[in-house]
């Protein structure tokens, strides 16, 4: 009986070592950051919205220009503190160009 038991057991582990499983081979990654991933797909989006964007000009008045900025919270030297919000800088007053 138990050379029975054993050449089952060699057999089994003969056909285990014949086996032809197919093993993927395994990409090897250098940088292990996942920024490409995050950052890849958003850029290619802003690229087809810069490909396709279209720009009408049209004469208008001119008026103020204005953008939106976070400016942070501060501490002055008197001790006063200001908090951070959302703030508009002018950029363009908006006076008309004039050459006269």
């Amino acid at each position: 009986m138990r050379k029975v038991i054993a050449v089952f057991l060699a057999f089994s582990v003969f056909l285990a070592g014949c086996s032809t499983k197919k093993v993927e081979a395994v990409e090897k990654r250098t940088s292990y950051s996942l920024l490409d991933e995050i950052y890849s797909k958003p850029d290619e989006k802003v690229k087809e919205l810069v490909r396709n964007m279209k720009e009408v000009r049209k004469e208008v008045l001119k008026s103020p220009k204005y953008i939106k900025i976070y400016r942070g919270s501060y501490r002055d030297e008197q001790g006063n503190v200001v908090l951070g919000g959302m703030e508009y800088l002018l950029i363009d007053d908006g006076t008309p160009d004039t050459d006269f």
